[in-house]
């Protein structure tokens, strides 16, 4: 749930870290991932997704879902 997460949470060093868990990740784990839920994103990612969604494969597109959830 990225409900609160705002672009100071995405500071150089962070961008740095995940770079890095995501190289290892694709380099060793190619398939562990089935699907990736990003619940409560802000409008930021949905920009980004759509920016970068036509350089990923179908197959990769399908495995990543925006959703958004409405307090109740």
């Amino acid at each position: 749930d990225l409900r609160g997460f705002s672009m100071e949470h995405a500071g150089p060093s962070a961008r740095d870290l995940m770079g890095r868990v995501m190289s290892v990740s694709c380099a060793n784990y190619p398939e562990l991932m089935d699907t990736c839920f990003l619940v409560n994103a802000p409008w930021i990612f949905f920009a980004v997704f759509k920016g970068v969604k036509p350089l990923m494969s179908a197959h990769t597109v399908a495995k990543v879902k925006l959703v958004k959830l409405k307090r109740v």
